[in-house]
């Protein structure tokens, strides 16, 4: 069965499914489970973060505008009812999943960031493979924690040698923004001391989310665990609001990633990016991070 079975259309209680290759009996359900990503995305714009599929889908889902609870209802049918009635077509089979900088900023969004990883998913699974699934992605998904966790990663793999980054930044970036290069040791000194409190943002959110404190209480958190400028911990507070549990794909997705890429190539920096070139263009869920 593909990794993507276990994700679920946040906000409902059931869980979502997925589809097939073309020609499998799961093709259907794959995209019905894309129509339902699309018609969920109706009520909220942020839940849809990319569609590769038929444009006309996507205007169906416009058109329809089903409610809540219609979509509910579709996936309770489809994961206890259609779903269960499918065989999985290789029951033995080998999973597949196993076969603010510059540069942060450049690695993250473009290479090799999400624009590789987005790229790569829609070439290998919806177009080669006809998983139809895979043409919508759900932003509040299990996804986004390899996707975010990849793109913040990709800046060390494009960059091994932290040296060869700062020499790159110190030469070119700096001069370009007119900043004097002289005290940038201390900058990249100071930049590692504050990495070891991200996860203080991670702790502010999860306090939040679950009423321990309020806006006033996150914002106070901030300031004094992650050491923010009250107008960056507001805004952070604002983010934590509005995207909740994302934040964790960030510093925690990094981190998974890295010791997955690593433990599986040492200080090979070609093996490094044969490993996360592997992870790049397959599916696979948080899980599968071993």
């Amino acid at each position: 069965m593909r990794p993507l079975l276990a994700f679920v259309l946040c906000g409902l209680v059931a869980p979502s499914v997925v589809g097939a290759p073309a020609k499998d009996p799961m093709n259907g359900v794959a995209e019905r489970y894309a129509h339902l990503v699309l018609a969920l995305g109706q009520h909220d714009p942020d839940y849809v973060d990319a569609f590769y599929g038929p444009t006309e889908w996507k205007t169906q889902a416009e058109k329809e505008k089903k409610s809540l609870n219609e979509i509910e209802t579709e996936v309770h049918v489809l994961f206890f009812h259609t779903l269960p009635e499918i065989p999985d077509p290789e029951p033995n089979a080998p999973d597949s999943a196993h076969i603010d900088r510059a540069v942060d900023l450049a690695t993250h969004e473009g290479y090799p960031g999400h624009h590789v990883y987005n790229s790569l998913l829609e070439k290998n699974l919806v177009r080669d493979r006809g998983w139809m699934e895979f043409s919508v992605y759900a932003l509040f998904s299990p996804q986004s924690l390899i996707a975010e966790g990849t793109a913040n990663f990709g800046r060390d793999v494009a960059f091994p040698s932290k040296t060869e980054r700062m020499k790159f930044e110190k030469e070119v970036l700096f001069p370009a923004a007119g900043i004097d290069p002289a005290r940038a040791d201390e900058y990249y000194a100071v930049q590692d001391l504050m990495k070891e409190l991200n996860y203080a943002g991670n702790e502010a959110a999860r306090r939040l989310i679950n009423g321990e404190i309020d806006e006033k209480g996150a914002t106070e958190w901030l300031q004094k665990y992650a050491v923010m400028e009250p107008p960056r911990a507001q805004q952070r507070v604002k983010f934590i609001q509005r995207y909740r549990s994302y934040v964790i794909n960030y510093n925690l997705g990094e981190d998974m990633v890295r010791r997955y890429i690593e433990k599986r190539s040492g200080n090979d920096p070609e093996k490094r990016w044969n490993e996360f070139g592997k992870l790049l263009a397959s599916p696979r869920l948080p899980s599968g991070l071993e």
